[in-house]
């Protein structure tokens, strides 16, 4: 019998992410790194996510079976709680496995005493599978699990239809896009490569050089290791194509890491071509580099510098600002975003992307290109700051322009505005 239980690696996983509100991807990564069997890496990567996704539904759930109120409960029984009805309501495990396997967690992490009340919980859960209590309030925020602030703010812009359409796809596991390397590799080759290595992929709307996997991992592959491609949103790819910077182009990028734009812009503009990549977070950088040296990306330059004062001379033939945004169009990949983020922070969040449009659009050179983009399509990010920045530049205007919404788009959610002087 195994030692390893891929559950209490989850739980403890959702503790961090519940008490730090750390970045699920980073934790992750960090976790499963050290997990040997790609089953028990799946298992943890599902009920990581699926439990955030699914929190305020999981919680109504909980509350219609418990005798005690919820905000009375111990937060670590709550949280057992939520990872074992996870498994009842949105996974093929058996259901007394996730009954069963669950109560465990309550001895393992030392909560023993609460091991009859979990195991009474999801008994009650299990027994009205298909007659389960439907919430009366807040009604599409409890079923689609979305925090009511957002709800209601979609629903007003979007209607009723699209916003729950839009909620659907943030509550499912999003599709794993390989960007192919053409500076080094053609696509064939790739699909050869990763096939050899038991992953398979599929062409898409995106370009030849854009696969979608269908199977096994991408990134546990000689391929990856090689640098024959980068993996990222299909929305990354749309956004090179709206910058579309010229061979031969001087470019300077701002919030470069991890490295996703710098790659669409390197082998658009080719070896006679250059990218200033800047990030203000070392660490960040530090990522950015081991991405550009896997890739054996040469005509790129990174700086460790604020996007409000760079220090730097001279002009560009195009600046990307890839700005501080609230993230909220990638949900589907962060779902802790959507439970973490606040609408008062929009306006902040318009402040500062507005000082660093300011502060870059003075490396743009005359006829020279200023493309701005968030993973957002929230207004105040987006129209607002577009609306703001024209009124206090005008010898600014608007060249390209897209908004991209994962129901609709099949990518991330991503607004992008190409700007010419």
């Amino acid at each position: 019998m195994r030692d390893f239980n891929a559950r209490w690696v989850a739980y403890q996983l959702l503790r961090r992410i519940e008490s730090r509100q750390s970045n699920s991807t980073i934790l992750l990564q960090e976790a499963l790194g050290q997990v040997a069997d790609p089953k028990d890496r799946h298992l943890i990567t599902d009920l990581v996510l699926g439990t955030i996704r699914w929190r305020k539904r999981l919680l109504f759930i909980i509350s219609q079976f418990s005798r005690r109120p919820l905000q009375q409960l111990d937060k670590e029984v709550l949280l057992i709680l939520q990872v074992g009805v996870y498994q009842l309501l949105y996974t093929n495990i058996a259901a007394h496995a996730a009954v069963n396997e669950t109560v465990k967690l309550c001895k393992i992490a030392r909560l023993t005493s609460a091991s009859s009340f979990v195991n009474g919980i999801l008994r009650g859960v299990q027994g009205r599978m298909t007659t389960l209590p439907e919430p009366t309030e807040n009604v599409l925020a409890v079923r689609w699990s979305h925090p009511e602030w957002l709800v209601n703010r979609w629903v007003q812009r979007f209607g009723e239809s699209d916003a729950v359409a839009l909620m659907q796809v943030n509550n499912q596991p999003p599709p794993v896009f390989v960007h192919v390397n053409t500076l080094r590799v053609q696509p064939e080759i790739v699909s050869e490569h990763l096939a050899s290595e038991g992953v398979l992929v599929e062409s898409t709307i995106f370009g030849s050089s854009v696969f979608m996997v269908r199977e096994g991992s991408a990134q546990n592959t000689k391929s990856f290791l090689e640098g024959e491609f980068y993996i990222q949103d299909a929305a990354v790819h749309l956004l090179g194509e709206v910058m579309s910077p010229q061979p031969g182009y001087r470019v300077l990028e701002l919030a470069a890491a991890p490295g996703g734009k710098t790659f669409q812009l390197a082998f658009r503009i080719g070896e006679k071509g250059g990218v200033v990549a800047a990030d203000a977070q070392l660490r960040r950088m530090k990522t950015w580099k081991r991405n550009m040296d896997r890739m054996k990306i040469s005509n790129v330059y990174g700086v460790v510098a604020d996007a409000r004062n760079l220090p730097l001379t001279g002009s560009f033939d195009q600046v990307v600002v890839d700005a501080p945004c609230s993230t909220l169009g990638i949900i589907r990949r962060h779902p802790e975003i959507k439970w973490w983020r606040q609408e008062t922070d929009l306006p902040g969040l318009k402040t500062l992307q507005l000082q660093i449009l300011d502060a870059c659009a003075k490396y743009v050179r005359s006829q020279g290109e200023l493309v701005y983009s968030v993973c957002s399509f929230e207004s105040e990010e987006t129209e607002e700051v577009r609306d703001a920045f024209l009124t206090d530049h005008t010898g600014f205007n608007i060249q390209k322009e897209m908004v991209l919404l994962p129901h609709r788009d099949h990518t991330d959610g991503f607004y992008i505005v190409k700007f010419k002087r």
